[in-house]
């Protein structure tokens, strides 16, 4: 526990809180003696559990005030802690649901993330990852003054329509 303290007290506060995410939503499922716990069945509902109660307290640290804030902390999550690549609209509505968030109104919320806010980017084959502009939205959340510098030092502009 020693070497643990002291390799994230050399982390600034969004680097612990990124690195204590990832290993609580890897390592969760384990009893204090580093044992698997019993689980009838499968054994995917207690990790599913715990995975969606540590996503449900990112997103409550981070605080989005928007649903395309929202959508880029998600992506953000699914890729950066829980491992997940190449999302899918529906990976991050489900995300959504499974964090016990109020239901996105539309999911063409993830569509305008990526076009019209350039949290995310398209891949191609309805795929879409995070942008750099998304991961440094999140990673200054909830600090609204850091974000402003985010946003700023990774501008947005949209694509033109081709005539």
């Amino acid at each position: 526990m020693g070497m643990i303290d002291s390799s994230l007290r050399g982390l600034d506060d969004t680097t612990r809180q990124r690195v204590l995410g990832w290993a609580n939503a890897k390592y969760a499922g384990l009893s204090a003696s580093g044992e698997a716990p019993a689980v009838s069945g499968s054994g995917t509902h207690a990790n599913h559990s715990n995975a969606a109660a540590s996503m449900e307290s990112f997103l409550a640290a981070k605080r989005p005030e928007s649903f395309y804030e929202r959508v880029a902390c998600l992506a953000y999550y699914l890729e950066k802690i829980a491992g997940r690549a190449d999302l899918k609209t529906l990976d991050i509505t489900r995300a959504n649901t499974e964090a016990h968030l109020s239901k996105m109104p539309n999911p063409a919320f993830v569509y305008h993330a990526a076009s019209s806010y350039g949290f995310l980017m398209r891949l191609g084959g309805g795929r879409l990852t995070i942008s750099k502009r998304g991961e440094a939205l999140v990673e200054a959340l909830p600090d609204r003054a850091r974000v402003r510098q985010a946003l700023e030092q990774y501008p947005f502009r949209r694509a033109l329509a081709k005539r």
